[in-house]
């Protein structure tokens, strides 16, 4: 009986220890927190869209022809997706731009850019009326050897 109890509270004094080992969530450093891909469909900012807005072109084509890919990046063969979120407007423009994930500053600053200069869409409508989506563009930097 003496080594059950004995037993019972060196448990009950050790079983502090670990209390304090995970770090707040402020505090945890940004390459453990799990970061999922942004969805690619439209969403709409208010309710169900009925037709989704329309890039005049292809989008991908536009977006690979007026990318300028930074010379220090591409020297230290720094590459890969930055994912940008924008709101196409009732009136085919494009606002709210900001970036999801990035790459790297300069990487991120000319996925911004060149999203930012996109040409008007047509716009997505519910009801006969056109009204405001969010939308992901997936700026690409490829480095080639």
């Amino acid at each position: 009986m003496k080594k059950i109890v004995a037993l019972v509270l060196v448990l009950m004094g050790t079983s502090h220890l670990y209390a304090q080992m995970v770090p707040p969530y402020n505090q945890t450093p940004e390459y453990l927190i799990p970061r999922a891909a942004p969805p690619l469909n439209q969403t709409p900012c208010n309710g169900n869209v009925q037709q989704k807005a329309v890039f005049p072109g292809d989008e991908d084509t536009w977006l690979a022809d007026h990318t300028n890919y930074p010379d220090s990046e591409r020297n230290a063969h720094i590459g890969g997706i930055v994912y940008v979120e924008f709101i196409i407007e009732k009136d085919s423009s494009i606002s709210g731009v900001k970036l999801v994930r990035g790459v790297s500053p300069a990487l991120n600053q000319e996925a911004l850019r060149v999203v930012r200069a996109m040409p008007k869409w047509k716009p997505a409508m519910q009801d006969g009326k056109p009204i405001r989506v969010y939308d992901y563009a997936l700026v690409h930097f490829e480095v080639k050897q």
